[in-house]
């Protein structure tokens, strides 16, 4: 477990809570800034209206230099600046994070710790084997979904097939996974059992986006799938060919794909699946969690640091430079209805196939 710490820039004032408290900075004292700003009084008393930690740790389940670090890392500076107080970078890698995640619930009212994780697979393992979380997801707190990301397919270039209608009228595709569980197997399991495609999952690749694209451009494996965020430069700059997107829209990262909706002859029941693929799978990629039990203000103080800093244009164009990933904060509010619409409103169809993906009967 490695941490990095990002020192509190000077004071900014105090703040107050987001949306759901008021929003009015009139009437603050400069004294009452500084304090809220330096983490307040041992009581916490002096800081109302301000974060009451000394510090924030933002806690990702990457290693070093992976995805979910590498935002928070970048991230880090701009909420210390929103909170007037440090904040630590931890990793905390195992088990797809559920590790991570089992400890901060059982953290119970901890306002110090926030985690970041893929909220689909906190979902699906609910939905798979609630044994092994031992809780209910939505009862921890889901602070923001900062960034989505679309999933999109591509073939080689000079492969066989060059569109979503040249794939849907083959048979015997094939398309790579990582293994069971995985976002990959996931896609491939929709996309087989919701009849949109004659594929054969092959698994077994350590990372899709490294071999498994080297398997598709040697012309071992017909198409695959990915995170727009990593597939999508290879599209813009022609090393890959974008297909379709896995959704009900197209990707503004590469907007001459069409989304999987476009093609023809679909029927309501698999225009259904695609829309509770796309919230299981794309909508809560990247969701900061907060324990359980946190104090209602502090959480919406911790809310409003989290999405002015993401907002922030000195940071998305900071991170832009090293990731195509497309920040787009939500509120407390929105993100809890999206991850329990996400968990219970899906035809049940879908759910059939996460446990498939899973490799759950």
């Amino acid at each position: 477990m490695t941490k990095t710490s990002h020192p509190a820039p000077p004071p900014p004032g105090r703040r107050r809570p987001w949306s759901r408290l008021a929003s009015s900075l009139g009437g603050l004292t400069l004294a009452a800034g500084l304090l809220a700003a330096c983490g307040g009084s041992d009581s916490g008393d002096d800081a109302e209206g301000g974060y009451d930690g000394d510090q924030l740790v933002l806690v990702s389940s990457s290693e070093a230099g992976g995805g979910e670090d590498t935002l928070l890392q970048f991230l880090a500076p701009y909420v210390s600046k929103e909170l007037g107080v440090p904040v630590t970078v931890e990793q905390q890698p195992g088990a797809e994070g559920l590790i991570m995640i089992k400890q901060l619930f059982a953290s119970g009212d901890d306002n110090s710790r926030i985690a970041i994780m893929n909220g689909s697979t906190l979902l699906a393992t609910a939905l798979t084997n609630p044994d092994s979380l031992g809780f209910d997801p939505l009862e921890l707190r889901w602070v923001t979904r900062i960034a989505g990301s679309s999933r999109l397919s591509t073939v080689a270039p000079d492969g066989p097939y060059q569109s979503m209608e040249e794939l849907a009228d083959a048979s015997g595709l094939k398309f790579p996974s990582g293994g069971l569980a995985g976002p990959n197997e996931l896609d491939g399991a929709l996309l087989l059992e919701g009849g949109f495609f004659d594929l054969e999952i092959i698994r077994g690749f350590d990372s899709v986006s490294t071999d498994g694209v080297l398997a598709m451009l040697q012309g071992d494996i017909d198409f695959l799938s990915g995170s727009s965020g990593s597939r999508a430069p290879a599209v813009q700059s022609g090393e890959e060919v974008g297909v379709f997107v896995l959704g009900t829209e197209r990707d503004p990262l590469v907007p001459d794909v069409p989304a999987l909706t476009e093609m023809e002859g679909l029927s309501d029941d698999q225009l259904e699946l695609i829309a509770a693929h796309e919230r299981f799978a794309t909508s809560l990629t990247s969701t900061l969690m907060a324990a359980p039990d946190i104090d209602e203000e502090q959480l919406a103080i911790i809310e409003e640091a989290v999405i002015k800093a993401a907002e922030n244009p000195e940071f998305q164009k900071e991170y832009g430079e090293v990731s195509a990933n497309i920040i787009d904060p939500l509120s407390t509010e929105d993100t809890e209805a999206l991850a329990e619409q996400t968990l219970n409103d899906a035809p049940e169809a879908y759910y059939e196939i996460v446990r498939k993906a899973y490799g759950v009967e």
